[in-house]
């Protein structure tokens, strides 16, 4: 499937904005009566849950149904979704397909099942389970655990076993918002749990569309990402890699041109910061030194006070610093994902996104940014994902696409992060030199002014005292830097990543099968996670500060 397809298909057709997709989670009966009545409830019902998320013009509101398809509710509210524009089917299976299909009721309802189950953009792999019902009653666990909403076709009795119904919708009440069509009183629909839905990640998704791009600086950008892509693998049949290189792209060019974009402003604004603030000590200081007298000098270090603390609190303000974590971070998931998919795996970890009480102790721990970021990056990660090519298994040379992944995924980060960890080092090592280099002459500016070699009330004499201050203010304030910016952490952290990628690199190389090649691929891209985590948990508490 082409890029344009693609889009086609599963979303707004503009270069790498990801639409906001809201997921519907289906539980209910297999036998049902009044099918239309109930058709006509679940349609209404549909158009009342779009509008709780208000879609903004960037960032369009696309619907996804999570359903086993089962005869009766899974089946009817399948369709109904998938009647609007855009709308995906994921299906959890509960059993293995020929198990599965065997508890359908006639030759009619297979065929039924068929039909549906090659419209699913997703089939998720039954469980191993012990029992029936306990496959049924993961695949229910799992529809709750992906839904936004839950809509659910019950006649309100208890469970008739596990998994049922009825245990389904008490669970999803604690977390989801549940919207209960009576089957037995259809026109009785009923809304429960927890609202509003999903909307931290809304809003840090349209946030993130609502950011624009010169058409030229985009164009270049994705241009010059084609010709890198192509230089990394001058065999251009690897898995039609074009294909894949079209689908990913446009997005990951988004994040990374919105990255550097928010790193850029947020850095210049914050060496505006610190200079604004070594500039009131230096004019507080002459000021002292040579007109002792004179306010202008106090009015001047006030304006310039004043004038730092309002960028810190316009800075926060347009979190120009949560912006450049989040979209660096989107962007290195993106990266991780190309080559996930260019080896065929079929589930991306943190695909199923879980509301338990980990997420909820993660959030409270992070604070408000980590929140945002993990929500909507997470979602809109999984959006993309979602829309990768297909796999062609009969296409795939393991040994030229284990060249490939190793020379252009695993070798590259491990260049990558050397480099990194090397200037890192540097910039260390040179901020030590410098602060170093102006507290000795400073200390020696007091020294001599102390000992009045210049005669007391000179001209150098009082130049000696303003150096005396202005220069520890300078190496405070690289120092500063040389703290926000962790250069010595994040030194390390990159070093120990490269090591890990270099062990990748090893065991890559004796790679032979397609299987272990895809569980390498995985372990790989779970470090490249643990890495990004590790990279914006340190950065999150960088923020705007008056130092």
């Amino acid at each position: 499937m082409s890029t344009a397809d693609a889009r086609e298909e599963n979303g707004p057709a503009q270069p790498g904005r990801v639409p906001f997709r809201l997921w519907i989670g289906v539980t209910g009966h297999r036998l049902l009566d009044n099918i239309d009545l109930l058709a006509a409830c679940v349609e209404t019902t549909l158009a009342r849950v779009q509008t709780w998320i208000p879609a903004t013009q960037n960032t369009e509101l696309v619907l996804g149904v999570i359903s086993s398809l089962a005869e009766g509710a899974d089946r009817l509210v399948a369709r109904e979704v998938l009647t609007n524009h855009y709308s995906v089917l994921e299906v959890p299976m509960p059993l293995p397909k020929g198990e599965y299909v065997s508890d359908f009721t006639s030759t009619e309802s297979k065929h039924a099942f068929e039909s549906l189950l090659r419209r699913a953009t997703t089939v998720v792999p039954a469980p191993r389970v012990q029992s029936r019902e306990q496959g049924y009653a993961a695949a229910g666990q799992y529809v709750l655990e992906r839904c936004d909403v839950l809509i659910a076709l019950w006649d309100g009795k208890p469970a008739r076993g596990p998994g049922g119904t009825a245990t389904i919708v008490e669970r999803a009440r604690s977390s989801v918002p549940v919207i209960w069509i009576n089957t037995e009183n259809p026109h009785d629909v009923r809304v429960e749990g927890i609202l509003p839905i999903a909307l931290d990640e809304f809003l840090g998704i349209a946030e993130y569309n609502r950011q624009s791009i010169r058409p030229h600086v985009f164009a270049n950008a994705l241009e010059s990402a084609r010709h890198e892509l192509a230089r990394r693998n001058p065999n251009a049949n690897v898995l039609s890699q074009r294909r894949y290189a079209e689908w990913f792209l446009p997005y990951f060019v988004r994040a990374d041109l919105l990255a550097l974009r928010f790193q850029r402003v947020f850095r210049r604004l914050l060496n505006v910061v610190l200079l604004l603030t070594v500039s009131a000590v230096t004019v507080i200081a002459y000021g002292a030194a040579f007109a002792p007298g004179d306010s202008a000098f106090a009015w001047a270090e006030f304006g310039l006070l004043v004038t730092a603390g309002i960028i810190v609190v316009a800075g926060r303000h347009y979190r120009w610093h949560d912006r450049w974590i989040a979209a660096r971070f989107f962007a290195e998931r993106l990266r991780a994902g190309y080559f996930l998919a260019l080896a065929g795996v079929s589930r991306s970890p943190g695909h199923t996104r879980r509301r338990n009480e980990d997420s909820a102790r993660r959030t409270s721990r992070s604070g408000a940014s980590d929140k945002h970021l993990i929500a909507w990056t997470e979602r809109a990660y999984n959006e993309v994902w979602a829309q990768r090519p297909t796999f062609d298994n009969e296409a795939c040379d393991v040994g030229s696409l284990r060249h490939y992944l190793s020379r252009a995924w695993v070798d590259e980060q491990r260049r990558f992060h050397e480099q990194k960890s090397e200037r890192f080092y540097d910039l260390h090592r040179r901020s030590e030199r410098i602060v170093a280099t102006l507290f000795v002459v400073a200390t020696s500016a007091a020294l001599i002014h102390a000992m009045e070699l210049f005669g007391r009330g000179s001209v150098t004499s009082r130049l000696l005292v303003v150096a005396a201050i202005f220069l520890p203010a300078i190496a405070g304030s690289i120092g500063a830097i040389d703290l926000e910016r962790e250069h010595r952490r994040h030194a390390e952290r990159y070093a120990t990543a490269a090591e890990r990628l270099g062990d990748s690199s090893e065991r890559l190389a004796s790679v032979a099968d397609l299987d272990d090649l895809r569980r390498l691929a995985q372990d790989v891209e779970r470090q490249s996670l643990r890495e990004s985590r590790a990279w914006s948990s340190v950065m999150q508490f960088h923020d705007f500060e008056l130092k």
